[in-house]
């Protein structure tokens, strides 16, 4: 996943997605139950630390929209209890 900072409004959004290779990546672990002949074992080719990294990025980010909108919701509520006044 791919996260972008939003030119146009504030937070972030999700620019796209990278996909590892189908085929995955082959490690040599003959002692694993799911090892074939050879002693490999595919796992996914996905490099975790970065996946979260974005993760965290987008929800960040989101948390930091969420925050703006409360601020501006608590600014107007003030304006509308001095008007009444």
């Amino acid at each position: 996943m791919l996260v972008q900072n939003s030119d146009s409004s504030p937070g972030v959004y999700v620019a796209g997605t990278e996909l590892g290779s189908a085929e995955g990546r082959l490690v040599h672990q003959p002692d694993h139950p799911l090892a074939d002949a050879d002693g490999y074992v595919r796992y996914p080719d996905i490099d975790l630390g970065d996946q979260m990294s974005q993760l965290i990025l987008a929800q960040r980010g989101y948390q930091a929209s969420a925050g703006i909108v409360d601020r501006a919701r608590a600014t107007y509520e003030a304006a509308l209890q001095i008007g009444r006044s």
